[in-house]
């Protein structure tokens, strides 16, 4: 798959003149409503990078699912986080949730407000708000945007779909993959953690079986035979599975069969983050922690539906496996040995530069970004 940078970069050329040059440096707040979940979040990264780099005075304020805002609650590019509840589901707590949060909204002014998820009811949100700049992709409820932007290519990433809005709202063109700030704190919780389990040494291969969609579900038997070919293939890596906080009893259905049993982690979304850090590899499906996988530069290998494939992350150390059909297709045998060439043809960490943090060092935070793109092997 070829990369959609032809495409943005006649976005660039052709910018819409929303607002003269002088006027940007006044540019103080950008609302973000970015709702779909976890991975949409993450892939909005490089859009955040691309509006800070041209109004560098600027707060983004992002409103967003309530996971997501406690992915990027760290994360000093983003200077508010206002949690939304989804509202189409339909209770009378979800109600007074989202109506709070509609409040919350429109209680401030922006100077430009940015739908970044093609999403009718984000469009509806931001016909209440206070902004002179509503843009969005043309689409159902397009008539409370000020610019509408046309629908991007099918084969555009998720990311460069989100930073073709940025530069449409005339942020300026960055060569960028979705990234993620991580605090000592959660590091230093994973280190312990690990230490605990005597693993902090071991090669660790994370596998999880999330996934966004039971469309994009893989069968419960080959995550276990998956694990015990994995020991097999390669004695010294240690197999951990991982899953969120509520998510125990899922996890000891997919290892309970295994020769071995591997242990297994129950981690908030930030801990999770750093968790992945240190581990060496990371086997996963269309979901959120596969973006995040991608964010921290970790070496992947993900299991996508062929309609999803051009979803899946992007970046210099991972591969999709996209079966024609279900994803049964693809067999644990298969899949280990695709992880086993990862691990020899593929660098263990995405190239990245690290430099002065953003923020205060005493808050213990870096910066990773992928300084080099390249295309992953498909």
């Amino acid at each position: 798959m070829k990369r959609a940078w032809p495409w943005l970069i006649r976005s660039a050329r052709t910018i819409m003149d929303i607002m003269p040059a002088e006027k940007r440096k006044a540019v103080s707040s950008i609302l973000l409503l970015e709702t779909l979940g976890v991975k949409d979040a993450v892939a909005a990264t490089p859009a955040i990078d691309a509006l800070l780099s041209t109004f560098p005075g600027a707060k983004i304020i992002l409103a967003a699912t309530p996971a997501s805002c406690q992915m990027l609650r760290h994360d000093n590019r983003v200077a508010e986080t206002i949690p939304v509840a989804a509202p189409w589901v339909f209770s009378t707590a979800n109600r007074k949730a989202f109506a709070g949060s509609v409040a919350k909204l429109c209680a401030k002014t922006y100077d430009i407000a940015i739908d970044l998820d093609n999403n009718p009811g984000n469009r509806l949100m931001l016909g209440l708000v206070s902004s002179p700049v509503r843009v969005g992709h043309i689409g159902q409820n397009d008539f409370t945007l000020t610019h509408k932007v046309a629908l991007p290519p099918t084969e555009m990433s998720i990311a460069d779909r989100k930073l073709e809005l940025a530069i449409k709202s005339g942020a300026k063109m960055v060569h960028s993959l979705p990234s993620l700030r991580l605090t000592y704190s959660d590091q230093r919780y994973i280190q312990d953690l690990l230490n605990g389990l005597n693993l902090s040494h071991k090669f660790l291969v994370a596998i999880s079986a999330d996934a966004a969609d039971v469309k994009c579900r893989w069968p419960d038997n080959y995550f276990s035979e998956l694990g015990d070919r994995i020991r097999e293939i390669r004695p010294d890596a240690e197999v951990l599975f991982f899953g969120a906080p509520g998510d125990s009893a899922k996890l000891d259905q997919l290892t309970k069969q295994m020769t071995n049993r591997p242990s297994t982690l129950l981690l908030s979304l930030p801990r999770l983050a750093a968790f992945l850090e240190r581990c060496d590899l990371y086997f996963g499906l269309h979901s959120g922690p596969s973006y995040i996988a991608g964010a921290i530069g970790v070496r992947s290998i993900l299991l996508y539906p062929r309609h999803e494939f051009f979803t899946a992350p992007v970046g210099p150390n991972i591969r999709v496996l996209a079966p024609h059909n279900d994803l049964a297709e693809v067999k644990p045998a298969f899949a280990a040995e695709a992880i086993v060439r990862a691990i020899d043809e593929l660098p263990a960490k995405a190239p990245e530069t690290r430099g002065e943090p953003l923020i205060a060092k005493t808050q213990n935070l870096y910066f990773h970004a992928v300084q080099e793109v390249t295309e992953p092997n498909r």
